[in-house]
């Protein structure tokens, strides 16, 4: 049995919405995500509203109380990435719900949210009876008011089509134009958050703190940089009153912080002053940008306790860096970490992609130099190497390039690991699932039944491979890129970044490279 604290706890009574929180992974990993939290307090906050948490690793039934999954009103699903609507449908099926939209009637509701339900509904249109396109928190009030005004499914849905960061498949026939919180001071944040007593979050113990959201960067792979455009930033102001409350109601002595990119944030080093000098906090800081990591930075992140640096170089060709639109060379990367070492800290994570277009057949031996370079030159340092296959994602200017073949991942991966063996804490995402990723972000409604029949097989890369040879799909045919110039599945959505201006991005990026093979 668990034990937390700070849950909501309501009693049923006649007429409250009851909402089931359908989060597809492990109950740690669905504490550690601020966003599930978030909605969870943001819903709850409504009288009218009892929202509950169903997670993969508990059973089809709520944490809080333990109704049934097919017992609820509505059921809002967490997608954080293509792979995990297998697990959502295999939670569906076991708690007695069809997964096919077209086969379900009445309650519950399903409505989906999550980066790649935003990024390209339509592999999930046969699924879902709704969709968030965006950010959640804009839309919760008009769901819920749109489920209070009506009597059945249909209204509800008819009502919800045609709204701003909602799209219907049922009903919706124009362009959805994505929802977002303007002014991030202004947007809910979650002052109490869930607590286990018995059980280790992903990131540790503290308190999880937005200091901004999105990432002005550009990077032409990335597909989190670009729909959650415009960055914007919680002030210095209210950062420091969220962490003395958060860090009251919720026990805690560390701050764990919520960024694509920290180190932009205006007054991050000012931040990070206030909370570790004068505060007293542990922090913990994601991933960072070594062009903009300072030497006060590493000094005041080295006093807060932590004791790892993320680093995401993505490649050591310099050629490629400038075309991804993210160089970051050997020579900067060494200097930081330096530095890193000269203020106390001893662990680095370095990431790196493979199969990217037009990257040079001798990557994984350049890969290994620069690792092997750090590993020489940086003394008595634990140096962790995770490599990962690129994957053409929607919305980026990369969406219209080639994955590479299995094949090739393969052999990539395996000469990395035969020349990194032994000298270095070394993992790789495996190319088959970032394959499964890529067919799905890149598919339209065509991929729904498929979805569901892999999840309801349990799952997994038998099960995929069975889903597909069932409706006679070769996974080559889901992985090809779009052309140029035609319509996407994903041009339902409406991401404020106009298409011509990642067409331009690809373009470029194949120009560059082919200048620098002459």
């Amino acid at each position: 049995m668990l034990r937390e604290y700070n849950i909501v706890l309501k009693r049923r009574v006649k007429g409250l919405v009851r909402i089931a929180l359908l989060y597809p992974s492990t109950y740690e990993v669905s504490i550690s995500s601020l966003a599930y939290q978030m909605i969870y307090y943001a819903l709850n906050s409504y009288p009218e509203v009892m929202a509950e948490r169903v997670v993969l690793s508990e059973g089809p039934r709520s944490l809080e109380t333990g109704l049934s999954l097919r017992l609820f009103d509505l059921i809002l699903v967490f997608l954080h990435y293509e792979n995990g609507i297998a697990d959502a449908v295999g939670m569906l099926w076991s708690a007695g719900i069809n997964p096919l939209r077209k086969r379900r009637e009445g309650k519950p509701v399903i409505i989906a949210g999550g980066p790649p339900v935003t990024a390209n509904p339509k592999p999930y249109a046969g699924l879902f009876d709704a969709m968030v396109i965006g950010e959640a928190e804009p839309v919760l009030r008009r769901m819920i008011e749109a489920w209070l005004r009506c009597s059945d499914k249909k209204c509800f849905l008819e009502d919800l089509a045609g709204s701003r960061g909602i799209y219907v498949p049922e009903y919706s026939s124009k362009r959805v134009v994505k929802s977002y919180v303007p002014i991030l001071d202004e947007a809910f944040h979650p002052v109490r958050q869930i607590q286990p007593l018995d059980r280790e979050p992903v990131w540790g113990r503290g308190y999880m703190l937005e200091s901004g959201r999105g990432c002005g960067r550009g990077c032409r792979f990335c597909m989190e940089g670009h729909i959650f455009l415009p960055r914007r930033e919680r002030s210095l102001r209210v950062i420091t009153r969220l962490a003395e409350k958060g860090a009251a109601a919720n026990n805690a002595s560390k701050i764990i912080f919520y960024d694509l990119a920290f180190l932009d944030h205006h007054d991050s080093a000012r931040i990070l002053e206030e909370l570790v000098e004068d505060m007293g906090f542990k922090i913990s800081v994601p991933s960072l940008r070594v062009d903009a990591l300072t030497p006060r930075h590493l000094e005041l992140i080295a006093r807060g306790g932590q004791h790892t640096l993320t680093v995401a170089p993505e490649t050591p060709h310099e050629c490629l860096g400038r075309a991804l639109n993210k160089l970051i060379s050997r020579d900067m990367v060494e200097g930081k970490m330096r530095k890193a070492v000269n203020a106390g800290i001893r662990m680095f994570k370095l990431y790196y992609m493979v199969g990217l277009p037009m990257e040079p057949r001798n990557i994984a031996e350049l890969i290994a130099k620069d690792i092997m370079y750090f590993r020489e030159n940086l003394g008595s340092i634990v140096l962790k190497v995770s490599v990962n296959p690129f994957i053409p994602k929607p919305h980026t200017p990369l969406q219209w390039a080639p994955m590479a073949s299995l094949q090739e991942l393969r052999a990539k991966l395996r000469e990395l690991r035969r020349m990194l063996a032994g000298s270095v804490e070394y993992s790789e995402y495996d190319p088959r699932w970032a394959r499964i990723q890529a067919a799905i972000s890149r598919g339209d409604e065509r991929l729904s039944p498929i979805l569901a029949r892999w999840g309801v097989l349990g799952g997994g890369l038998g099960a995929w491979r069975k889903s597909l040879r069932e409706a006679g799909v070769g996974e080559d045919d889901l992985l090809r890129p779009p052309e140029l110039e035609a319509p996407t599945p994903w041009s339902i959505v409406d991401l404020l970044v106009p298409e011509e201006v990642l067409r331009r991005g690809y373009e470029q990026y194949m120009a560059h490279l082919s200048a620098c093979k002459r």
